[in-house]
């Protein structure tokens, strides 16, 4: 039997929120945690973020419900609105992160990736500037690899990386074809991600820290001054720097 509920994550921030729809045994809402997630092709989750249902006139119908539920109160109504008016707007196929360790679907072929990390009353937008391969002049711009996978970010706990908050992707699972290319800095299931040196170089780890301070996009390749940060504290706490 097919279920469309609101997933509540515990100690997620509530601007988190998204409606998943799954199989479940019965029409009951208990039987929600118990039943199995329709995917994407991707083999991500179908969901739709609440952001979404609350400024898409197509969906405003299934928010208005939402709100009869008792799943969207008005403090959190109120949120919703008051980044509607922003700039830092999601879209359906957005990736809106609030804590490390959950999975998402990237696409190793992008130029520049962006994603949304939710606080109990904030979203910060984060960039990252070619993530997969390293920025070589007169090399061009496109990625050598063209598959699609489900990732992670975690932190690192790599020797070079002692002291820092430095955030690293890991890829959980391939998706499709591959494609041609099978160097050895390929993303490859369970391993950490490299940026291709498109000279033929050594290739470098995807990294992050945390801590620098990169106001302008693409002056660094990323830009994060409170997006990161933000992922952190959600998932650690006080101790923010400990995975």
């Amino acid at each position: 039997m097919a279920s469309v509920l609101s997933q509540i994550v515990r100690r997620a921030p509530l601007l988190s929120g998204e409606l998943r729809f799954r199989l479940t045994s019965n029409n009951l809402p208990e039987s929600f945690n118990q039943g199995k997630d329709c995917l994407t092709p991707e083999g991500d989750a179908w969901k739709i973020p609440l952001f979404v249902l609350h400024h898409t006139p197509f969906h405003r119908h299934v928010y208005q419900q939402l709100r009869v539920d008792g799943f969207v109160s008005d403090a959190l109504d109120s949120q919703l609105k008051s980044i509607a008016q922003t700039s830092v707007r999601p879209r359906s196929n957005s990736v809106i992160l609030h804590s490390l360790h959950q999975v998402f679907p990237i696409d190793f072929s992008a130029m520049k990736f962006s994603f949304f990390v939710a606080g109990d009353s904030t979203l910060q937008k984060v960039f990252i500037e070619r993530p997969f391969r390293l920025c070589v002049e007169g090399y061009g711009r496109a990625s050598c690899y063209t598959g699609k996978g489900l990732v992670r970010f975690e932190l690192s706990t790599l020797p070079e990386h002692a002291g820092t908050r430095t955030v690293v992707m890991r890829v959980v699972k391939l998706v499709g074809d591959s494609g041609p290319y099978m160097g050895k800095d390929r993303p490859q299931e369970g391993a950490l991600v490299l940026r291709h040196h498109p000279a033929g170089g050594k290739p470098k780890l995807l990294s992050l820290n945390v801590d620098r301070n990169t106001p302008v996009y693409g002056s660094k390749g990323f830009s994060h001054p409170d997006g990161l940060p933000l992922l952190i504290a959600n998932t650690f706490g006080d101790k923010q720097s400990s995975p």
